[in-house]
């Protein structure tokens, strides 16, 4: 067995194998709701690519990509299939369904039971998992008692857990308070367990689902607004296996040998996270909101696991498994010894645009996590394994001393045996050899059908020879004479054509030795076909074209003087050539040699260059090399030849066939116009002698007039149909000009629309500005009525800040001055003659006692370094900060925007069915026109949802650009590089402090805007109230008012009122 091979083996066995996290995006179709919402899909998948497109321009790649028609099956035989199988191997694994809530991850997972029965083809990634496993049981030990060895024993054994508020309950407990009693563990070895699980022992398929769904039942869920069927908790599925089986022997068995046993012990955890979801969203409220505060935070948790495995840089560093339950427990599937596949779940409706695309980025960066992947092996079987791998590599290096290809000196030194080169040699001149024999035979097989075809061309039409003078065939005198006679009547082009065949006959023999050769050389070297011009050219005519000599042999001789060409680079095969050639041109005048004798030239040229070139193969495989690409160039000369050759042939077969058919036309009409000659005289002699036949000569001409009438008419109609055809030509070029006139006004409209709509856009956009500054307003009013408060607790809070900071400050002079009391004492009781000075080392003795068994730093403190180093951090959290609030901005108008195509979609329908309600005409295209007006409405909106998607797209990459591209060195890539590559603990002090101050100032802020908004809302809430009691004091008063006035206009006194106070204002000359 391979060294190479037994040691991948060894090493797949026993040694780490880094194994990144594969990640699977699945897409779910969108629901009835969604559609009924008009929410457009806002994802695609290009068919055949493992790539989604969100958006219109930003892209995501993962490892699979499974569109809104993909079949659980297909999920299943593309990703799991192959951990299920490596489960049997010792290998553990750990399938991830995460997602937003509704996403569809317990329906991908399988363990949602409790919604009636479920079909063959919806049966989720768990059920089919444990059927292929105890499946693969069966199937294992069947192999083993066909291959008469002793079958592997199997224990197999399943948990189920669930994890609701950061407590870990236990579904398979008949008891749910044991759940409190659960410890999460870390072994020896790493691996992490949990004490106080009900374990359950399992044997078949049947059992294990009944397990599965009880537990399934016993999970936590409930209906909120985005999911009727929501989980309020992560669960995790684990099925343990461990099995003893014969160690498979990786050699011929050896009936002596005894029998190896090992261990092997493998877990796969099927997680089904819980969605993460957005409060306003969901409308959660009390333990619904509790739930999904913690369902937030663990999968924040997780986040920042997978951040931090994950980096850019490639170096991990602290991974924060302790900041949560979850995260503990899936320790081994991230970073650990697992394979590990995340499918990430995500909704192609724009209505989830935002949940769709943090979905995306969270799966792009667990693609960067590798797992330390090794066989779960009892250390004794661990051991043989290395042992036997290491045997099968001694003996595969044993076998090479005993071929003689490595030898051992009498120093002990290894090197290669030089009989070994020699059967290399060999072997390789041997194939030459062979290559050789074969382009023989077929050499011999072309010029066998080029003797029949010669033999055959010999005979001309009549006999006559038209390939030589010579009578060797046995043609008499007059036969040379006919083809002297035949010679004499061609035309300039044929005899050209004839001198060029007879000067290519005599170069045919070393045509085709070259075109053998070449091909067998083509096939050596890289097999290149597609210059194989000649040979094919040559192989497939022999059997249809050699029966006559003609052109088109003319061109594939052509072709093979190309191949001649490539045989010009060697310089032995130039010498070569030219001497066959010689020997060729004397056969060819002496005119007597046969075919025998041909063929014994043929067979001592192959000799001589067998001999001559063998050797010498390696050294001229370079000097073709390297002239193959001049080779190319006169190639494509010769090829365009040929090309000219061949119009050229057709032209004079055309030509040829042209004078051929006009000469008989000519020949047909002078045989026609001598009968007509004839026929004429002999009617004129026979009127000269009979005088009867007047009669006869008026019905013969009264006959060619009423041909010559049916002539005209003919003429005629022929004169209508013409003058037909030109009034039907004119109409067509008025209509064409009509139509483009027609299509220069569509465009113009076109145009017209585009600058209304500009000017419908504009029109809003001004709207908006107007009402926004109405606002601004509004807001700045009402700020400046705030302002003299504000300025009160500014102050206050000032105040505080100061004697907070004197406080501080006070108790860091003390702790200084304390420290340097220490160091001063220290110093006069070492009484060293050299002291050093104070000021070269502050703070240094205060700063070392915390680390021991570390040498202190080597670089020194440089203020500047650190003030540069804060500036940046600085810089980064504001564009953080500002990039995130942009995005926020952008995130509230998007669900602005899609709350009102929700509402104009919910008018459509209600004027939808107004409209159909209504019997009046009128009425209904007012109503039509509303429907109009709010699906223009809707399209403006679409529009803008599009483009505040790509805008939130952009913002989004152009921040992941700044993190992928920055130029800084590693230690300044973020801000947790910069605090631990600080040069010393002074650095870094420093910059703790200031990040400290600075966050001290944003929580006061924080606190601070915190106070203004409930004093905000305070005074909204009693301006509401109050706006609400003067609207019912103004009802009253209305009412009153107007129930006085109806008692008047009954007593008839408000009429008299109103006529006094009219004539109150205005004088009684002026009323007249």
């Amino acid at each position: 067995m391979d060294a190479s091979v037994s040691s991948s083996m060894a090493s797949s066995r026993g040694g780490d194998v880094p194994s990144t996290v594969q990640v699977a995006l699945r897409i779910r179709p969108q629901g009835n709701r969604e559609k009924l919402e008009g929410s457009r899909v806002c994802t695609s998948v290009i068919p055949g690519e493992p790539q989604v497109t969100i958006g219109t321009d930003r892209s995501f790649t993962y490892d699979h990509v499974f569109d809104q028609a993909t079949q659980q099956v297909e999920i299943y035989d593309s990703c799991i299939e192959k951990l299920v199988n490596g489960l049997f191997d010792g290998f553990n694994a750990t399938v991830l369904a995460y997602g937003q809530t509704g996403s569809g991850k317990t329906y991908t997972m399988g363990t949602a039971f409790d919604t009636g029965a479920i079909s063959e083809h919806e049966v989720g990634v768990i059920p089919r998992a444990l059927a292929h496993v105890f499946r693969r049981v069966s199937d294992l030990k069947q192999e083993a008692r066909e291959g008469g060895i002793l079958e592997p024993t199997f224990e197999v054994s399943v948990q189920f857990i669930e994890l609701y508020n950061e407590e870990i309950i236990d579904l398979l407990a008949n008891d749910r308070s044991s759940s409190f009693n659960i410890r999460i563990h870390e072994d020896a070895r790493g691996e992490i367990y949990l004490h106080g699980v009900t374990t359950r022992q399992v044997q078949d398929l049947h059992s294990t689902l009944e397990i599965l769904k009880n537990g399934a039942l016993n999970r936590t869920v409930a209906a909120t607004n985005m999911n009727e069927q929501s989980s309020r908790s992560h669960a995790i599925f684990s099925l343990h296996i461990k099995q003893q089986r014969v160690v498979p022997q990786e050699s011929e068995p050896v009936i002596s040998q005894e029998i190896e046993m090992e261990l092997l012990s493998a877990k796969f955890h099927f997680v089904d996270l819980a969605g993460s979801e957005r409060l306003k969203r969901t409308g959660a409220t009390g333990d619904r909101a509790k739930e999904g505060i913690s369902i937030n935070c663990g999968l924040l948790a997780l986040g920042n696991v997978i951040s931090a495995l994950g980096g850019a840089n490639g170096k991990v560093s602290h991974v924060p498994y302790r900041d949560s339950k979850l995260t503990r427990l899936l320790q081994d599937s991230l970073g650990g010894n697992s394979r590990t596949l995340m499918v990430a779940c995500v909704s192609p409706s724009d209505s989830d645009f935002v949940e769709t695309l943090n979905t995306l980025k969270y799966a792009n960066r667990a693609k960067n996590i590798k797992n330390k992947v090794v066989a779960n092996q009892d250390k004794s079987s661990k051991l043989i394994g290395e042992l036997r791998g290491r045997i099968a590599a001694l003996e595969a290096e044993l076998l090479e001393f005993k071929q003689g290809r490595r030898t051992v000196g009498s120093d002990g030194v290894e090197s290669v045996n030089d009989q070994y080169h020699e059967n290399v040699m060999l072997t390789a001149e041997i194939n030459q050899l062979r290559f050789r024999v074969k382009a023989l035979q077929e050499t011999n097989e072309i010029l066998r059908n080029r003797n029949v075809d010669l033999m055959a061309k010999d005979l001309g039409p009549n006999g006559c020879s038209v390939s030589s003078p010579t009578d060797e065939h046995g043609g008499s005198s007059d036969e040379a004479n006919s083809s002297a006679s035949n010679d004499a009547v061609m035309d300039p082009v044929q005899a050209t054509v004839r001198k060029y065949l007879e000067e290519l006959e005599r170069m045919r023999s070393q045509l085709y030795e070259s075109q053998a050769v070449a091909n067998q050389l083509r096939k050596e070297m890289n097999k290149w076909k597609n210059q194989a011009l000649g040979c094919g050219g040559f192989m497939e005519s022999n059997d249809n074209s050699f029966t006559s000599f003609s052109h088109q042999q003319l061109i594939e001789d052509a072709r093979a003087d190309i191949e001649r060409l490539r045989r010009t680079v060697s310089t032995a095969s130039n010498e070569v050539t030219s001497d066959y050639a010689s020997h060729a041109d004397t056969a060819e005048e002496d005119g007597t040699s046969n075919d025998a004798d041909e063929l014994d030239e043929e067979d001592e040229y192959d000799q001589d260059v067998d001999e001559d070139t063998v050797f010498d193969e390696d050294q001229k495989g370079a000097a073709l090399r390297d002239n193959l690409a001049d080779l190319q160039t006169e190639i494509n000369i010769k090829e365009r030849l040929i090309a000219e050759l061949e119009r050229s042939d057709r032209h004079l077969a055309e030509v040829r066939l042209s004078y051929e058919k006009k000469l008989t036309e000519l020949s047909a009409q002078i045989k026609k116009m001598e009968a007509e000659r004839d026929r004429v005289v002999m009617e004129a002699e026979a009127k000269k002698s009979d005088k009867a036949s007047q009669e006869q000569a008026k019905r013969i001409r009264e006959e060619y007039e009423r041909k010559l009438a049916d002539m005209r008419n003919e003429f005629r109609k022929l004169q209508m149909v013409e003058r037909e055809h030109k009034r039907m030509q004119a109409r067509q070029e008025r209509e064409r000009q009509e139509l483009m006139r027609y299509q220069a006004e569509l465009k113009e409209l076109k145009r017209v629309k585009v600058d209304l709509m500009k000017k419908i856009k504009e029109e809003m956009k001004k709207a908006q500005q107007q009402q926004s500054s109405a606002s601004k307003k509004l807001a700045a009013l009402d700020k400046e009525a705030r302002r003299r408060d504000n300025i009160i607790r500014q102050l206050e809070n000032k105040d505080r800040q100061r004697e907070q900071f004197m406080k501080r400050t006070t108790e860091e002079i003390n702790r200084l001055r304390k420290a340097q009391k220490e160091q001063a004492k220290q110093t006069r009781l070492a009484a060293t003659p050299k002291m050093t000075p104070m000021r070269s080392t502050p703070y240094r003795p205060a700063r070392t006692p915390g680390v021991r068994g570390q040498p202190p730093p080597e670089a020194t403190y440089s203020p500047k370094q650190a003030k540069m180093k804060w500036t940046f951090i600085e810089k980064k959290i504001s564009r953080l900060v500002t990039q995130k609030q942009t995005v926020g901005k952008m995130e509230e108008e998007l669900g602005r925007l899609l709350e009102e195509r929700t509402r104009l979609n919910e008018e459509i329908k209600n004027l939808e069915h107004r409209f159909i309600s209504l019997a009046d005409v009128s009425e209904r295209e007012a109503v039509a026109d509303q429907i109009d007006g709010c699906q223009q409405k809707i399209r403006y909106v679409m529009d803008q949802i599009t483009e505040t998607q790509t805008a939130i797209t952009d913002m989004d990459g152009g921040k992941d650009g700044d993190m992928e591209n920055n130029d800084e060195s590693t230690e300044l890539s973020n801000i947790e590089g910069l605090i631990e590559h600080c040069s010393n603990l002074i650095e870094a002090k420093y910059l703790m402090q200031h990040l400290f101050n600075a966050c001290l100032e944003h929580a006061v802020a924080a606190a601070k805007a915190d106070s203004h908004n409930k004093e905000s809302e305070a005074r909204i809430q009693q301006l509401e109230q109050q706006s609400f009691i003067n609207e019912q004091l103004l009802s009253t008063v209305i009412a009153d008012k107007n129930l006085k006035i109806q008692q008047d206009m009954r007593n008839g006194s408000f009429f008299t009122r109103v006529y006094r106070k009219v004539l109150s204002i205005f004088p009684r000359q002026n009323i007249v």
